[in-house]
């Protein structure tokens, strides 16, 4: 994301505990990786992908999310770019909250008929503040999620993939 701290290698395993504790290069770290929910496709093609990270206290990793429940850092860095094996990719976010981890947000494996459709909106209505920006089935999402700082729930912003 532009002009913040989060700017990492997007890791898979089928150990979603595994980065949680391991750099990149497989070292032993509290700081751990940003990484792909282990049930979605690595190459972010399902229709809804969650990427997790670390909320450091010393800014790293995904720690500027919580900056998302305010409007004016939205304003400033409203899109995530993401680089692949196939190119870069650019995503629009279109809602930020704080949800507990039994949230809807975190499903995955829907495929783009209503109940797609009701997933979308539900993510929208939770948002903190309208960003303005429409959702529809035809649309392929991500979720950036991290602790708060108390632990006790996540913050999680939401964006569209525009290319």
């Amino acid at each position: 994301i532009p002009d913040t701290i989060i700017s990492y290698p997007l890791l898979h395993t089928a150990d979603n505990s595994y980065y949680l504790t391991h750099t990149f290069r497989k070292e032993t770290n509290r700081a751990g990786s940003i990484f792909i929910e282990s049930s979605n496709q690595n190459d972010l093609s399902d229709l809804h992908t969650i990427i997790y990270g670390h909320n450091m206290k010393s800014g790293a990793m995904f720690a500027d999310l919580k900056n998302y429940l305010k409007k004016s850092f939205w304003q400033e860095h409203p899109y995530i770019y993401i680089d692949l094996a196939d190119g870069a990719h650019c995503y629009q976010i279109f809602s930020s909250h704080k949800a507990p981890v039994s949230d809807i947000c975190y499903t995955i494996g829907y495929q783009a008929d209503d109940v797609y459709a009701d997933f979308l909106s539900s993510l929208q209505s939770a948002s903190l503040y309208d960003m303005g920006v429409s959702v529809s089935t035809d649309d392929t999402v991500i979720t950036l999620s991290t602790c708060t700082n108390d632990g006790k729930d996540r913050i999680v912003v939401h964006a569209k993939k525009i290319y």
